[in-house]
């Protein structure tokens, strides 16, 4: 896929992409709110989750498909070195996260945006699910 701007203006670009409180975090923390269910969003845990469940020990990560490599398999062939390289060290760094919080005893969840967008009830349903689970552990 050949790019139509240049380095430095593509650099400025990407620089301007959110990562915090986007549309799909958004999303999941108003259904989060209106349950009544205490979350975090701010917190220092290691991978910087988007959504943090302190009392049932649940992180929630909002993956973009784009960046975190959904499709990758499929989709590499399409991309530069640059961008085959990048999306294979979020993948990676994305399973070491995952790891590292599980060794700390966390309970991790992963949505899509795709998902969110398109399926946020089987979204949520996870969510209260593993909260559930929980609530039974303790």
């Amino acid at each position: 896929m050949t790019d139509i701007f240049t380095r430095k203006k593509r650099s400025e670009i990407m620089r301007t992409v959110k990562n915090k409180d986007t549309n799909i975090e958004l999303k999941l923390r108003r259904f989060l709110f209106a349950k009544g269910i205490k979350f975090r969003v701010k917190n220092s845990l290691f991978g910087k989750p988007d959504i943090v469940l302190p009392k049932y020990k649940i992180v929630i990560f909002c993956d973009g498909d784009f960046w975190h490599g959904k499709n990758y398999d499929e989709e590499k062939g399409r991309y530069k070195k640059f961008w085959i390289d990048k999306i294979a060290l979020n993948i990676k760094r994305d399973i070491e996260v995952n790891k590292r919080l599980k060794e700390e005893g966390w309970k991790v969840l992963r949505f899509w945006k795709t998902e969110i967008q398109g399926k946020t009830d089987k979204c949520i349903n996870k969510i209260m699910k593993n909260i559930k689970i929980s609530l039974l552990k303790n």
